[in-house]
């Protein structure tokens, strides 16, 4: 017997080691009980989000921005409970938003069930539709979000939203004080990124982050007589080109301007194809003007899918300079070959038809 107090002896027999005062499944117990809360804590935090500390570096990169810019930094949010619970459903919203596998209606309930104010706005693509989310009642919160989706044969192709923590950040310089518009990294690191269940990106000096997903096996089961040769993935960015940056047909814009760009025939080629009307149209321009200065021979059956885009009669949004317009067909907007030449060689079509 081994005695190391009053109240406490070890009896040893062989490897064993018994207690005679305090009962070793009890103190086991509380031992279990420790390390299990430990690692429920650790799993609350950080198992159950696996895209957290992905999320933390992009706002480090927010925060290196900042202070190369300025030293210091404050937040000039409000962090009262209701404008964090707000912010919190708002996120929970979007990590729905983001998982689930919806079709456009499906969409429509899930805003039903999370906003009391709200509305969407569709944007006709041709064989694609972009759908934009207004959400109302977004005073309450610190949070400022964009949220969009495409759809494709009544199937959801695309999705992106855009988060953002407008603030205002004091700076100091050699001569003066000035204000600089910034994220506010505190208030997206405390109460927004432990609640994002989905992978953010950051653009360098961007006073946003943003998070998409691009659902190629549905894009995949499409019909493959008209997308087959849209569907591809050597071209940068072409979700955004497709499903999301191009909403507006620019009609004193060339699109697809520069040198490297129009090299690319074989590219062309594919946009011709593309389920996004906007981006065949500027694609049927760019050959039409390439073909004007002899560095493109065009096959009969390029040339017959190129007609078919100049005669559409499918209505799109359009602009010119900074005015919008009511929806037209290009067929119907007459555009001339010696204008998209003239945009193409002057970056501005002349504007004595609209």
């Amino acid at each position: 017997m081994i005695k190391l107090s009053s109240n406490l002896q070890f009896n040893v027999v062989g490897s064993f080691v018994y207690l005679d005062n305090i009962k070793i499944i009890t103190f086991m117990k509380s031992i279990a009980v420790s390390i299990l809360l430990q690692l429920i804590f650790c799993l609350f935090l950080y198992g159950q989000n696996k895209y957290i500390n992905h999320n933390l570096k992009q706002l480090d990169s927010i925060d290196i921005v900042s202070k190369q810019q300025c030293i210091g930094y404050k937040s000039n949010f409000k962090f009262s409970k209701r404008v964090v619970n707000y912010d919190k459903k708002r996120i929970k919203f979007l990590n729905r938003f983001y998982q689930k596998d919806l079709k456009p209606e499906g969409i429509i309930s899930l805003l039903k069930s999370s906003f009391k104010r709200w509305h969407i706005d569709t944007i006709n693509l041709g064989a694609a539709t972009k759908y934009v989310l207004n959400i109302y009642d977004v005073d309450f919160g610190n949070l400022w979000l964009k949220v969009s989706f495409t759809s494709l044969e009544n199937e959801i192709i695309y999705k992106r939203f855009e988060l953002s923590t407008p603030s205002k950040l004091y700076c100091k310089d050699s001569r003066e004080l000035f204000l600089i518009e910034t994220l506010d990294v505190k208030y997206l690191e405390k109460y927004c990124i432990p609640n994002i269940e989905f992978p953010i990106k950051y653009r360098l000096f961007s006073l946003r982050v943003t998070a998409d997903t691009t659902y190629f096996e549905k894009l995949n089961k499409t019909n493959a007589s008209k997308y087959y040769l849209f569907k591809i993935d050597s071209i940068k960015n072409l979700s955004a080109i497709t499903w999301f940056d191009n909403d507006t047909y620019m009609a004193d814009y060339a699109y697809f301007k520069d040198s490297s760009e129009l090299a690319d025939v074989e590219m062309l080629y594919h946009f011709l194809y593309s389920p996004n009307h906007i981006i065949a149209i500027y694609a049927y321009e760019a050959l039409i003007y390439l073909k004007n200065i002899k560095q493109v021979n065009i096959s009969s059956t390029i040339e017959d899918k190129m007609n078919k885009i100049k005669n559409s009669e499918i209505k799109i949004r359009w602009q010119t300079s900074d005015v919008g317009h009511s929806a037209i067909s290009y067929k119907n907007l007459k555009i001339t070959p010696y204008q998209i030449i003239t945009k193409f060689q002057q970056k501005a079509v002349p504007n004595n038809n609209y």
